[in-house]
């Protein structure tokens, strides 16, 4: 959760003319890795759960890019982006656990 409101607070600051490019798209990614770690956790078979360990792990490859492309258009400074990086990380881990 700590990720997705870090996303959200940052893309606040994004320029208005991204409300409905990369903003949204963020958002979207960031909670989407969240919320199907959480889902797989109700799965009743092996395929099902890692099926949405898949979906999450893709949805961290978007945040990463999204990230990597918000800081060349200066949307998102080198600090944000490694604080950002080390809250992915932290999430990603945690799912291994």
């Amino acid at each position: 959760m700590e990720f997705c409101l870090e996303v959200y607070n940052k893309t606040k600051g994004f320029p208005e003319e991204e409300l409905y490019g990369l903003t949204p798209q963020f958002r979207r990614a960031s909670t989407s890795i969240p919320l199907n770690i959480s889902e797989d956790s109700a799965c009743k078979s092996s395929k099902e759960f890692i099926q949405f360990l898949y979906f999450a792990l893709r949805s961290q490859y978007e945040v990463v890019t999204i990230m990597k492309l918000g800081q060349r258009l200066k949307y998102i400074d080198s600090r944000s982006h490694e604080k950002l990086k080390a809250l992915l990380l932290r999430l990603v881990n945690c799912s291994k656990d």
